[in-house]
């Protein structure tokens, strides 16, 4: 018996509160700004810093992300949504947020900012890599209340309704479906494992000791079924597939996919060897999930030598990513992770000394 019919819409985008309407598609980008910069305050602290800086350099990151982010939805979709509604361009509650440009602008903005303020940049990455799809995973949810970015249709107990009136330009062969893969759900749980792998890998920093077998597995683990992932999509989106080749291809995918990221990467019981590992890590994982969401989405897209335009952004990154991590593995003069924090300290007298820190009068 299934647990789940289907997952039904919400009726509405918006709440009111007393007379005034709240967007939760906004709601949603702004708790997730809100559950960054508390993880990042409490990551940073834990490492002997002030906290009190991480929401000095948000003031800059998070509004250059957002801007960033709607530039890139804009740049994108320009002919297709705002080439006759250039008035629609600012309406960000409507949605309309690309997350490889908030990546982009967040991270720009607040490299400027950290070397202004003569911050260790490679510890801010190491910093943000948990924190970024942490965010990410709870404005996923502004796209549910939106119905919009959804994917093919499916029968599955957990397929997404949506309603008519959020149908209106399916191709024709998906108009008579009612149910969808909720793409917004498959994203977040993917965010949410990156954060749980990211962190996991990160413990050692704090502790001084080595990783346990099950997180290093956890890390390839969530590779593996990524590359499967990627490889079985992209290829399923363009041509029928027997269910024996589909199964082939997720597994050839998915060993290929762990034996490249074990090369490139070179994690073992120690973990990330250099500071700033993971953020790439994080750029890597985070594109690697999103080719494959994205290989399920079924809204009006740009295509590209017939795959759409997020599909070639996902690939570069991810891409990109993993040859960075290479030459950082190679290259001398990358900083290694040492422990920040004796062993034996622990979060709070970490946060101690960081509030004592901040109470002292400025030279």
């Amino acid at each position: 018996m299934n647990l789940l019919a289907s997952i039904p819409s919400p009726s509405t985008n918006v709440l009111k509160i007393g007379p005034v309407p709240l967007h939760v598609y906004g709601l949603m980008i702004a708790l997730g700004v809100v559950a960054a910069v508390w993880i990042c305050r409490w990551r940073w602290a834990t490492w002997g810093n002030n906290p009190d800086e991480i929401v000095d350099l948000a003031y800059w990151a998070v509004p250059g992300g957002l801007i960033g982010a709607r530039l890139y939805h804009v740049a994108t979709d320009f002919n297709r949504l705002y080439v006759h509604n250039l008035s629609g361009i600012p309406k960000i509650w409507d949605g309309g947020l690309g997350i490889p440009g908030g990546i982009l602008g967040g991270v720009l903005t607040g490299y400027v900012y950290a070397r202004h303020k003569h911050m260790n940049v490679p510890d801010l990455l190491d910093m943000v890599a948990p924190a970024l799809p942490l965010a990410q995973a709870i404005g996923r949810w502004g796209n549910y209340f939106n119905q919009e970015l959804y994917g093919r249709p499916t029968r599955l107990p957990w397929g997404l309704e949506i309603d008519v009136a959020h149908r209106g330009n399916l191709p024709p062969a998906y108009v008579a479906a009612t149910t969808f893969h909720p793409t917004f759900l498959y994203e977040m749980l993917w965010n949410l494992v990156l954060v749980a792998v990211i962190l996991g890998l990160d413990s050692r920093r704090n502790k001084g000791g080595v990783l346990p077998t099950w997180i290093v597995a956890s890390f390839y683990g969530m590779f593996a079924v990524g590359f499967g992932l990627d490889t079985l999509l992209v290829v399923q989106r363009q041509t029928g597939l027997g269910t024996a080749v589909q199964a082939t291809l997720f597994f050839v995918g998915a060993a290929l996919g762990a034996l490249l990221v074990r090369w490139v990467t070179q994690i073992g019981p120690k973990g990330p060897q250099r500071r700033g590992d993971l953020f790439w890590i994080y750029i890597a994982g985070y594109f690697l999930g999103r080719l494959w969401v994205e290989s399920l989405r079924i809204d009006t897209a740009n295509l590209i030598l017939g795959l759409r335009l997020n599909e070639w952004t996902a690939l570069l990154a991810g891409a990109g990513a993993l040859l960075v991590l290479f030459v950082r593995r190679h290259r001398p003069g990358v900083p290694p992770i040492e422990p920040l924090v004796p062993a034996g300290d622990d979060v709070a007298a970490g946060l101690e000394a960081a509030e004592r820190a901040s109470d002292e009068p400025d030279e």
